[in-house]
């Protein structure tokens, strides 16, 4: 995974010079202490080692960060992460509680599961997620929450990374529509 997100931050930067919106790799890894806040938000005890290792090697990115697509991509940091998530969580428990109108929120801000942690999105209304049931695979699953959807982008979270890697070597974009639609990234076996 390590050797995955060097090649990112690379291409990355490769993208900067050439003029491209690129802020990848100016925040600093997570810290333990934040690690442990988010073992504990998942419910399940661990984080699979490639989630950690994304996070040790940053902690988010700074605003708009580059992952292919000009600039509506955010790598969100643990904090924004677990945010997100607590927000939706308290929209769910107003719904069932009968203390808000469901037409003020999105239909599906009930599908999301404890173990899964968005770590990516786009434009705030697509979220790249991270399903933390296993410690040894982490699927990467698209949830666009106005739609209602979910959507397998990826068998984990390496192969998310090298379709990543592989667009940027390309000079193409992570286009959220083709992963909406079922077009995902080829899955290493």
């Amino acid at each position: 995974m390590r050797e995955l997100l060097l090649q990112l931050e690379t291409e990355a930067r490769r993208a900067a010079r050439a003029a491209r919106a690129a802020r990848l790799g100016t925040t600093p890894g997570a810290t333990e202490h934040q690690l442990a806040l988010l073992r504990t938000f998942v419910g399940t005890g661990h984080l699979p080692s490639d989630l950690e290792a994304l996070y040790r090697w940053h902690d988010g990115g700074d605003g708009e960060t580059w992952f292919g697509g000009g600039g509506f991509w955010y790598f969100r940091p643990i904090e924004s992460a677990i945010d997100i998530v607590t927000e939706w969580r308290r929209q769910r428990l107003d719904l069932v509680s009968g203390t808000t109108d469901e037409s003020t929120h999105p239909p599906a801000s009930g599908i999301w599961p404890t173990e899964w942690v968005p770590f990516l999105d786009w434009n705030s209304d697509v979220f790249a997620v991270a399903d933390c049931r296993s410690p040894d695979r982490t699927p990467v699953l698209g949830v666009d929450l106005e739609a209602g959807q979910v959507v397998r982008w990826a068998s984990d979270l390496q192969d998310f990374f090298r379709y990543v890697v592989s667009l940027h070597k390309e000079r193409r974009e992570l286009d959220v529509d083709q992963l909406m639609a079922g077009k995902t990234p080829p899955q290493e076996t």
